[in-house]
């Protein structure tokens, strides 16, 4: 962590020294780029805090390892903990939006305001799903509320980031459980994992990954279950096709998958991969076929 945060802190003076043309929105984008905001005196507070972090004597670290082992067993005492806490992170997301719009973003209230009255959504073969549910999800809210494009992205991306902490909460308890020991484990993994400049997605990005990031995470949670034998191969392959329609991006995992597939193949259980690549078959073959007829054509 203490490496972490001085990488931080060299992101804020490398950012503050950047002359202004280069300060472009292709950098502006980034989450390092966002740390300039801090200025020279960020830096410093974050580099103290990277040394404290990196030369605290022993006793401090073991109080700070305790007080992590202890807010750890608390969040996890109740199964209810762990929605109320990703809940409340919904919240910080949405009040603590960065209401920065990249070319994409600033494009789709145009294309919606022109598409959706006509066709239901706007749509592409590589984001189906992803730009069906923002799209249907602004329509009704701007029928019922006057939301506006941005808003009702905004919303959707914060209410993604809860449920990626919520996720999060869970594979990180099953990677490291309490035993035999308690332990802080699992908290700090957590915490290290939501410390990545992707975070700023799930502050209210107008950007078509927010659910699809959650998805992905989702797959890598019934990996792990399906590793020890506690979930089915069935759930890792529907929760992965389900995630590549809502935006192809997520098929780079496929070659895990086909590690899965090996491994239960290995194991004998070969109806299992029968309806595994069934189950994934149908879903994507409904979901082409469904759009095919309702404004996105397979030849397109």
């Amino acid at each position: 962590m203490g490496i972490l945060a001085a990488g931080y802190a060299m992101a804020v003076v490398f950012w503050s020294l950047m002359t202004p043309e280069f300060n472009t929105d292709l950098y502006a984008m980034f989450g390092f780029g966002q740390l300039r905001q801090l200025g020279w005196p960020g830096a410093g507070l974050i580099l103290i805090l990277a040394l404290v972090l990196l030369f605290s004597p022993e006793s401090l670290m073991r109080k700070l390892r305790d007080s992590m082992a202890g807010a750890q067993k608390n969040i996890y005492s109740k199964p209810v903990l762990p929605i109320v806490v990703a809940a409340i992170c919904s919240v910080v997301f949405f009040f603590l939006r960065n209401n920065w719009l990249n070319s994409d973003g600033q494009a789709f209230t145009e294309k919606f305001h022109k598409v959706i009255p006509e066709t239901g959504a706007l749509l592409t073969h590589d984001e189906i799903l992803e730009l069906f549910v923002h799209s249907r999800f602004w329509y009704y809210t701007n029928q019922w509320f006057d939301w506006s494009v941005s808003f009702s992205y905004q919303v959707l991306s914060a209410v993604a980031g809860g449920i990626f902490i919520y996720l999060m909460l869970k594979y990180s308890r099953s990677l490291f459980p309490d035993t035999p020991t308690p332990s802080n484990h699992a908290l700090c993994f957590m915490w290290i994992v939501i410390s990545g400049g992707y975070m700023q997605l799930f502050f209210g990005d107008v950007e078509n990954y927010t659910l699809t990031a959650a998805l992905i995470l989702a797959y890598f949670y019934a990996s792990h279950l399906y590793l020890q034998d506690r979930r089915s191969l069935l759930w890792s392959s529907t929760i992965l096709v389900i995630a590549m329609m809502f935006h192809l991006l997520a098929g780079f995992l496929l070659p895990s998958l086909l590690y899965l597939f090996f491994l239960e193949f290995k194991k004998g259980r070969l109806v299992s991969i029968v309806t595994s690549t069934g189950v994934m078959i149908v879903i994507v073959g409904v979901t082409l076929l469904y759009f095919h007829f309702n404004g996105l054509p397979v030849r397109e």
